[in-house]
């Protein structure tokens, strides 16, 4: 699996999707590529999202699970964004790569001209995986910060640093 999973990352693949009955394939420039040739079946498709769940309750109840969000990740290669769901009694798993270093605009291909360089009112959103309980309960704690901050002309926090590039 992690040789596979390498093989797409190198390959500049945005998603991965494994799936009961298909072979893996990965999202590679908007098209998805099979990347083996041998379908999985419903038990490997299983045993790839036991390994996947890094919580051993969650992992154990796996047969009750209808759909599990997690992260996951393989050192020097990548963290993904995990979503596996039961499908007909079998199992369905899209990885996301979420790549090591934050994007910037110059990365991302963004033309110097672009309004996005100017424009006063840019929302940036984090690219986060967590598998912490208490996540979304701190993002929005941060949000809501923000906007208070910003309505009493406070400063913010996690700003775009231009001269940074993101």
């Amino acid at each position: 699996m992690e040789k596979i999973i390498k093989a797409a990352v190198d390959r500049g693949a945005s998603d991965l999707h494994i799936k009961a009955g298909d072979v893996f394939r990965a999202r590679i420039d908007g098209k998805l590529v099979p990347l083996t040739k041998q379908r999985l079946t419903p038990d490997q498709t299983k045993a790839i999202a036991q390994r996947l769940i890094a919580n051993d309750d969650d992992r154990g109840r796996i047969d009750k699970l209808r759909d599990y969000d997690c992260s996951w990740g393989m050192p020097g290669i990548g963290r993904f964004r995990v979503n596996i769901l039961r499908q007909r009694s079998s199992f369905m798993i899209v990885m996301r790569v979420i790549p090591f270093d934050v994007p910037t605009f110059e990365s991302l291909k963004l033309p110097a001209g672009h309004p996005f360089w100017s424009h006063p009112r840019v929302l940036v959103s984090p690219h986060v995986s967590a598998v912490s309980g208490r996540f979304w309960e701190r993002e929005t704690a941060l949000i809501v910060s923000n906007i208070s901050s910003y309505l009493a002309g406070a400063p913010l926090t996690n700003l775009v640093d231009r001269e940074a590039g993101y």
